[in-house]
């Protein structure tokens, strides 16, 4: 079942092209009629035969008629200089010959016993030339046409025009429009009328403004094909809005608002193929393409809907959604594209283009893009606004170029181009100028200032940070006010703490020390950090007969500054260390150290430590650990017990005295 509604669907769009590009070339190759052949004729009581033989040798055309034609016909008297064919027959004959042309042949054929049938029984025919009472040209692109019957014409390059009433009809008025023109009114006196109208010039103002924004619809929102030339003429002469409760269309220039559709508003529409209108004021559906020159609502349905004004309501497409507003919700297939603002939600199976601002909510598969979003976009690969005020949500990236509140979710990559105030959670990274909120990545986060929390899986990096920078590997930032939390913590200056494995302060401190305490001699330590909060790297040497009885340690602390007075500071230090016994290395031998002293600066870079440590050490009294060693090291205990699986532990008061350089 899907694949035959598939193929009919398929078949529908084919017919539709093929009628749309067949009636266009039809139009394209028209041939100029025979009528229209200029000729000369000054005649004085001439039979009429005479009359239509000399109009043939001048411009070789054959008038074909049946004898009664010409019958019981008074002579003919004319003068007429570089006049059509077409005039000339009709100032000889009036209305009691009808004319037609086939080529080089001019068809004629006696009028006169319909003449006599009463007005309105027979169909109505109006006809005849517009020119320019200045210069005596034609005037071409007139549109000639009745707001009542929705029937039209437009003068050729002739100035000739000719609309023809159906049976039953009859046309009291016609309106004459033309770009800066006066506008006119033909009244019809009879069932077939001739006129020779001079339209008078003038510049009227809502007729240049009408032209310019049907122009603009026109060559910019949707293929010229699809209308006639008449349309498109008759759309930018006609300034007149005509209401209609209902139309059917097959085509935009076939249906039931026939060649004046374009300056339609219908209450609702059904448009088989295409349909073309000035405006929908509550329904239209298509099986094809709805195309509206002006404004729409409240519902809209087709394969393809264009709106040149502002669409409220409820829009459906199969294919896309082309518009200039909408207030409401619009839903494509493919994708929805709105040149000024939307207030409302979007709904496209690929993307969804608000050049304006958004108002509401996008969803697509692949793609949101406006430029000020105000409210959610979701979509499967990217979201871009340069302003957003609300949340971008998309499987791979989301993309502001200007500020962004509350927030964005993207699985890979979150990037603003100026500020957040909110939150920006990506899978893979996030970057912004300006973070006011959190900033939250599995991977990294960039940001020139963080005001808020910046969490990473790997890294993190601030020019400016005044919170908390925390990632599982790295933070770097130039200016730290706050906290870092990482395994490597890079700052550059700042008041703020780094706790970390590594933590390195451009302008904190960089210390090498050289300590002797009772149970290493010797003692290499490297400060690194700030006064608050720095780390110790540590190696030390206990070196008895430097042989076999060796203790070698090495570990890593933490510890803090404060400044008492000038040149003297209180620190305050822990120690986990690893002693290395006899060249033999176990992880079940630890030395756990409190350190408490001052610091006393003696030189530029120079400075005098000392203070009292508090120890813990916990070690397996074996030949494999070298335990003996080890017991005899210690200088003194006062506590000491062995535990239930052989560790001994043991406690003690000591001091530590150091060169910091």
């Amino acid at each position: 079942m899907l694949e035959i509604i598939r193929k009919g669907v398929g078949l529908a769009f084919l017919s539709f092209f093929l009628i749309a590009t067949t009636t266009k070339l039809q139009a394209q190759n028209q041939v100029p009629s025979a009528l229209e052949r200029i000729v000369s004729v000054n005649i004085y009581n001439e039979p009429a035969k005479g009359m239509l033989d000399l109009i043939g040798k001048q411009t070789n055309v054959v008038f074909s008629y049946s004898p009664k034609v010409l019958e019981n016909r008074p002579p003919i008297t004319l003068d007429a200089e570089k006049q059509p064919i077409r005039l000339v027959l009709y100032t000889a004959f009036g209305e009691t010959v009808k004319i037609k042309s086939r080529g080089k042949y001019i068809i004629l054929t006696d009028n006169r016993d319909e003449l006599k049938q009463p007005f309105g029984d027979k169909p109505q025919v109006i006809e005849g030339y517009i020119t320019n009472p200045k210069t005596g040209e034609a005037v071409s692109n007139a549109t000639v046409y009745d707001q009542k019957l929705l029937l039209s014409a437009v003068t050729d390059e002739y100035g000739y025009f000719k609309v023809e009433v159906p049976y039953g009809e009859l046309s009291k008025q016609l309106q004459v429009k033309k770009q800066g023109f006066a506008d006119t009114t033909i009244v019809p006196t009879s069932n077939s009328s001739f006129v020779l109208l001079k339209l008078p010039a003038t510049a009227l103002d809502h007729l240049k403004d009408i032209s310019k924004k049907g122009e603009t619809f026109i060559t910019k929102t949707f293929p010229k094909w699809l209308l006639s030339d008449r349309q498109k003429t008759n759309s930018l002469n006609v300034g007149d809005t005509i209401y209609r409760n209902w139309q059917v269309s097959l085509l935009p220039y076939i249906g039931t608002n026939r060649q004046l559709s374009g300056n339609v508003v219908n209450k609702y529409s059904y448009n088989i193929f295409a349909g073309y209108s000035m405006g929908v004021r509550v329904m239209e559906v298509s099986s094809g393409v709805n195309i509206v020159r002006g404004d729409a609502r409240y519902f809209m349905a087709g394969g393809a809907n264009y709106v040149g004004g502002h669409m409220k309501g409820v829009q459906l497409a199969n294919v896309f959604n082309r518009t200039q507003s909408v207030n409401g919700v619009q839903a494509a297939g493919l994708f929805n594209y709105v040149a000024g603002n939307v207030q409302g939600v979007q709904l496209a199976g690929v993307f969804n283009h608000t050049v304006q601002t958004l108002t509401g909510t996008q969803v697509s598969g692949v793609l949101n893009k406006a430029d000020t979003a105000i409210g959610t976009q979701v979509s499967g690969v990217l979201c871009r606004a340069r302003f957003l005020n609300g949340t971008q949500a998309s499987g791979v990236a989301n993309i502001a170029k200007g500020t962004a509140k509350p927030g964005q979710v993207a699985g890979v990559v979150n990037y603003i181009d100026g500020s957040i105030s909110g939150v920006q959670l990506a899978g893979v990274a996030n970057t912004a100028k300006q973070v006011v909120g959190m900033q939250a990545s599995g991977v990294a986060n960039r940001a020139e200032t963080i005001r808020g929390a910046q969490l990473s899986g790997i890294y993190n990096q601030a020019d400016t940070v005044i919170g908390i920078q925390s990632s599982g590997i790295i933070n770097r930032t130039k200016v730290l006010k706050g906290a870092q939390f990482g395994l490597v913590n890079l700052t550059d200056s700042g008041d703020g703490v780094a706790f970390g494995l590594f933590c390195y302060n451009k302008k904190g401190i960089h210390q090498l020390e050289v300590a002797a305490d009772e149970l290493f001699y010797t003692n290499i330590t490297f400060r690194t950090g700030s006064r608050r909060f720095h780390n110790l790297l540590t190696v030390g040497v206990r070196p008895d007969n430097l042989g076999s009885h060796t203790l070698w340690t090495y570990g890593y602390g933490f510890g803090t500054s404060l400044s008492l007075y000038k040149g003297m500071m209180l620190d305050a230090d822990l120690y986990s260390n690893n002693v290395i016994a006899g060249g033999n290395a176990s992880d079940e031998n630890q030395l756990y150290r409190i350190y408490l002293g001052f610091d006393k600066r003696i030189g530029r870079k120079t400075s005098l430590a000392f203070g009292i440590t508090t120890n813990l050490f916990t070690y397996k009294d074996t030949p494999l650990n070298n335990g003996k060693m080890l017991s005899d090291a210690v200088p003194y205990t006062l506590w000491n017990k062995m535990g239930d699986d052989g560790r001994t532990f043991c406690g003690w008061i000591g001091g530590r005295v150091a060169l910091r350089f």
